[in-house]
């Protein structure tokens, strides 16, 4: 398994409709290589992921095949903040 880059492959933040911070970086899959996973932080508290992909990434979710398509399912979380599943847990 190589290492995770340090800088992701792409970024975006932006607020909630009830002013809740949100941070998306989409980084290179942990274990496919030219896959790509996404991690989100609300108000700079990581989510973890109930099912982590590796025991070192447990904030990253889901295999994409393009880091667009990452980021996409990402935004789509976060503008259901609301309704979170509870299997879902802030980390710190």
């Amino acid at each position: 398994m190589s290492k995770r880059p340090k800088k992701p492959v792409l970024e975006k933040k932006g607020k909630t409709a009830n002013q809740q911070s949100w941070h998306i970086c989409i980084w290179e899959h942990p274990l496919l290589k030219g896959k790509f996973s996404y991690a989100i932080a609300i108000n700079d508290r990581l989510l973890t992921n109930p099912y982590p992909i590796t025991e070192s990434a447990p904030s990253l979710f889901g295999t994409f095949s393009t880091p667009h398509e990452a980021l996409t399912t990402a935004i789509d979380t976060v503008g259901e903040l609301n309704n979170l599943p509870q299997t879902v847990r802030i980390a710190g």
